[in-house]
């Protein structure tokens, strides 16, 4: 999950996908042995990804039935990059070559996953979720919203895949069945909307918020930021903020006149002398130094400068207005002018 997924979250906004490519050289150890697991524990095709890894080939599933594995929400997670990377490179060899096996495989094991019920709905269990265990009580772990949302997100992605490459008609049928008649999240009718507000709430990868059209900022907001609450900036684990902060301004509620001072002041608060951000509290755990989740703090800072939704590029969409200015580094000249109503931005 984004435990891993946040430090290349931003690379390709940045156009560095030599970074964000690392990604894959790790998952391969996952769904080397997920492949094993789907088959062996699961009887499914496909890969099941599990919520924790090694960069080993393992010889059998390291975790069993722990709090760290049956969780099938992550197969869907781990899949959303290797179907973001296509969307920003449009790169149909590395689609069909590197992408697409892996999409395949995640929605693979969806399918065989979800078992119709009476109701003649598709059911999602055993998976719990976040980190949690399994409980003993079926309800604590069957049509769970964050396995169901991830499980629509994968199976969407295959079918757009498989079209673009025009390959597995017939399974893209199976997995359209699926879509069509999967059990609502946690038992509760999904929100009913149409047109674009289904599109972008359907096509925001689950773990990043619920996405919606593209909305102006508000301007002249009163009252304080609700990131601003008691003991919000002085928590114990800083990965919190880049997933929320994505996750805001997908929904639209992040306001930059009103947050954007909150967001600064946090990353001060976490920030030390050498730039690094550190991961957790010193009080609670330590000089524990840096983990992944805090370089996803860079993809929230991007999707304030540039959004990309419905097709259309978007500069400084969630900017505030009185942070105007910008120069280049001593002695190099600026990259660009860019004229917006109001004062222009170098």
């Amino acid at each position: 999950n984004y435990n891993f997924q946040s430090a290349f979250w931003g690379t390709y906004t940045a156009n560095h996908f030599e970074i964000g490519d690392a990604y894959f050289q790790g998952m391969d150890y996952m769904l080397q042995i997920g492949r094993q697991i789907a088959h062996d524990y699961y009887h499914c095709r496909g890969a099941v990804i599990q919520l924790g890894g090694f960069p080993i080939y393992a010889l059998d599933d390291p975790f069993g039935v722990g709090s760290l594995s049956r969780m099938a929400y992550m197969t869907g997670w781990a899949m959303e990059q290797y179907w973001e990377r296509y969307l920003y490179s449009q790169d149909k060899d590395w689609l069909r070559e590197k992408g697409y096996p892996v999409i395949r495989d995640c929605a693979l094991f969806y399918t065989d996953f979800l078992k119709k019920g009476e109701d003649g709905l598709y059911h999602a269990s055993p998976s719990c979720t976040g980190e949690d265990p399994l409980t003993g009580d079926p309800k604590d772990y069957t049509d769970r919203a964050q396995v169901m949302q991830h499980m629509r997100y994968c199976l969407r992605a295959a079918i757009l895949a498989s079209q673009e490459l025009g390959v597995d008609e017939a399974l893209r049928a199976e997995w359209q069945d699926r879509l069509d008649h999967a059990a609502p999240d946690d038992g509760k009718p999904a929100p009913q909307l149409e047109g674009l507000e289904k599109w972008f709430s359907e096509w925001s990868p689950p773990g990043l918020g619920r996405g919606r059209p593209y909305q102006p900022q508000p301007r002249d907001v009163k009252g304080p930021s609700p990131l601003a609450a008691k003991g919000t900036d002085w928590t114990w684990y800083f990965g919190q903020y880049p997933l929320g902060l994505i996750g805001r301004l997908r929904d639209g509620s992040f306001v930059a006149d009103r947050d954007f001072d909150q967001v600064r002041k946090i990353i001060q608060r976490w920030r030390h002398p050498n730039g690094l951000i550190w991961a957790v509290a010193i009080a609670a755990y330590g000089h524990t130094g840096g983990w992944t989740e805090s370089l996803g703090i860079i993809a929230p800072l991007q999707e304030m400068m540039l959004q990309s939704w419905g097709g259309v590029l978007r500069i400084f969409p969630a900017w505030p207005t009185d942070v105007v200015s910008a120069s280049a580094p001593s002695g190099r000249r600026a990259l660009f002018w860019l004229v917006l109503p109001g004062p222009t931005v170098r």
